[in-house]
């Protein structure tokens, strides 16, 4: 009924949960922030970048979304 398990996976198997659930609250918690803005940005490869660039220095409160890894 069960299958005998090592140590190294195991130790996998636990570090996969307890990353996802990192994941999970760090989303929940990004989620509950109320962020009033005047322009929002799709992605910051260059075009998002440059025009995240100029919509600040004309003073228009941005946000950037991106997929990539958490930053802050």
């Amino acid at each position: 009924m069960f299958r005998a398990i090592n140590r190294r996976q195991f130790i996998q198997t636990s570090l996969l949960a307890s990353a996802s659930i990192g994941v999970s609250a760090i989303s929940a918690s990004a989620s509950n922030k109320e962020n009033n803005v005047e322009a929002i940005v799709i992605g910051s490869g260059f075009g998002g970048a440059v025009a995240a660039l100029r919509l600040a220095q004309a003073g228009i409160e941005t946000i950037v979304l991106d997929r990539g890894r958490r930053y802050c």
